[in-house]
């Protein structure tokens, strides 16, 4: 190429010589570019799967089924009984699963390490009241969620007294107001007050009277309790 530049040629000539190098270049060196190219971004992609791989292979303790017991109001259900079982049967060979949990104060439950799919039977009482539940669980959906209701829970009378705590007299007018269902009270001469219907689950009391530092008085209804009795003692400010 180069003696022929060299010579003297004619204008189409070397037109002809730009396009023929052009043709050579595109089908000869392309390919092998191309090539190189692919080869790399294969290199480059193959940490990265292996890493995703490594991430979506969890462990079988992973696979779980939780869930949430609440009221017919809302309230979580704290203390229930929830049981889940199993029956399986693969050829010849069959057996059965059962675990018991009880739920927090959120009315929060779990089992994990599932290690069989199937039709599970899970079942929530509280009291002498229960609901039953089937579930389809698959091992490759991890984790399946339950929000299960439980209706005509037998509630909870709640009756606290309110005294001096230096001297231990009782105290009369003292106001017991309750946040998560919006109730309110004044205590008598003797300093009692009460609740009715109250239904399991988290209490959260805001006590006050004049001369006296407020309180928040925090505690959990278990769930088939039906009567509960609460002492408070004020100080002065």
């Amino acid at each position: 190429v180069f003696r022929l530049l060299k010579r003297e040629i004619s204008p189409i000539k070397f037109v002809l010589l730009i396009v023929l190098l052009y043709i050579l270049s595109y089908f000869v060196l392309s390919p092998i570019v191309k090539n190189m190219y692919i080869s790399s971004e294969k290199e480059a992609k193959k940490p990265l799967e292996e890493e995703l791989s490594i991430f979506i292979a969890k462990p079988n303790g992973t696979n779980s089924i939780e869930g949430y017991i609440y009221s017919e109001t809302g309230e979580p259900i704290h203390g229930a009984n929830v049981k889940l079982s199993l029956e399986w049967k693969e050829g010849k060979q069959s057996g059965s699963f059962s675990r018991s949990r009880h739920t927090d104060e959120n009315g929060y439950f779990i089992f994990s390490g599932l290690s069989r799919s199937g039709e599970y039977t899970l079942v929530a009482s509280v009291s002498n009241v229960s609901k039953t539940k089937k579930i389809n669980f698959d091992r490759k959906t991890k984790t399946v969620k339950i929000y299960l209701p439980i209706t005509d829970i037998q509630n909870c009378f709640l009756e606290f007294y309110a005294k001096d705590e230096n001297s231990g007299k009782p105290l009369e007018g003292v106001e017991v107001y309750e946040k998560n269902r919006d109730l309110s009270t004044k205590t008598n001469e003797n300093g009692y007050g009460y609740f009715k219907d109250m239904t399991p689950g988290r209490v959260e009391l805001l006590v006050s009277a004049e001369g006296y530092k407020t309180q928040n008085v925090i505690f959990n209804i278990p769930a088939g309790m039906t009567k509960l009795k609460k002492t408070i003692t004020l100080s002065k400010i």
